[in-house]
């Protein structure tokens, strides 16, 4: 298991729903995951290429 990840859910329904993307680090030191700031990790690659992907280009 990596220590990073996305997280994607769909919030609202009809008109008003939209897409909601997260991305988050794992610390294995309070067994817990923690959003990351898409600011400051969604450039120069800081990513897993499958999260930089996933995570990173959408809303």
């Amino acid at each position: 298991m990596g220590q990073w990840a996305y997280l994607w859910a769909t919030v609202g329904k009809g008109a008003q729903e939209i897409g909601v993307t997260e991305v988050v680090h794992y610390e294995p030191a309070t067994l817990s995951w923690h959003n990351a700031s898409r600011l400051h990790y969604c450039v120069k690659h800081r990513l897993p290429t499958y999260v930089q992907y996933w995570g990173c280009n959408s809303n």
